[in-house]
């Protein structure tokens, strides 16, 4: 499976916007690039002026948001989401259980 990247637009350029937003603010068009966490699913808009690397996980090679990377850590557990998917499908587990939820080893 690929890598899943994404693109946000906010486009605020015939709005009132958000009022006191630099970024959002009226008549603004606001562009980011986003990435979805291979291990919950969750879309993460990149941040450009990041300068932390992001976390790419050594077991599965893809991409993990800050929380699953922080799970990730403490128990060097890698639960892809679609494997959690095939789990519950299967039978093979009752409850879906993310690796940044299960208590640390």
């Amino acid at each position: 499976m690929s890598q899943c990247f994404g693109y946000l637009t906010i486009d605020h350029r015939a709005s009132p916007g958000i009022p006191g937003s630099k970024a959002l603010g009226e008549g603004t068009l606001f562009e980011a690039d986003t990435r979805t966490c291979n291990h919950c699913k969750g879309v993460v808009m990149m941040n450009p002026d990041r300068t932390r690397t992001r976390f790419t996980c050594p077991k599965c090679d893809k991409y993990c948001c800050d929380l699953c990377a922080a799970g990730y850590h403490q128990n060097l557990i890698c639960v892809p989401f679609d494997r959690i998917v095939d789990d519950l499908k299967s039978g093979k587990i009752l409850i879906p259980v993310l690796a940044k939820d299960m208590p640390s080893i």
